[in-house]
């Protein structure tokens, strides 16, 4: 845990508990993935937008938010080749 993630921690806290009435305990937060995602998920339910930021923020850091899908598109153009040496067989003109 770097310095960043610690001042998140700090912020998140104080924000859940000015906003939701919320105690959380720090030491379980931060070791323990279920309850800070437990915990986390009370935050992004809120309606103030500067704790759901910092909700998601943790989530992105602690690895809790699913992998976005690449989109079908991207993976067509992945396999489109530019190169003219694909274009034909045996690599004779």
């Amino acid at each position: 845990m770097d310095q960043n993630e610690m001042r998140l921690i700090a912020h998140f806290k104080v924000l859940l508990s000015k906003h939701k009435g919320t105690k959380i305990d720090l030491v379980k937060f931060s070791s323990d993935n279920a309850y800070a995602k437990q915990v986390l998920e009370i935050g992004t339910a809120s309606e103030n937008e500067e704790l759901i930021v910092v909700a998601m923020q943790l989530m992105e850091r602690r690895g809790l938010l699913p992998k976005a899908p690449t989109p079908p598109d991207a993976k067509k153009e992945e396999k489109k080749s530019d190169d003219v040496s694909d274009r034909y067989i045996g690599k004779l003109r």
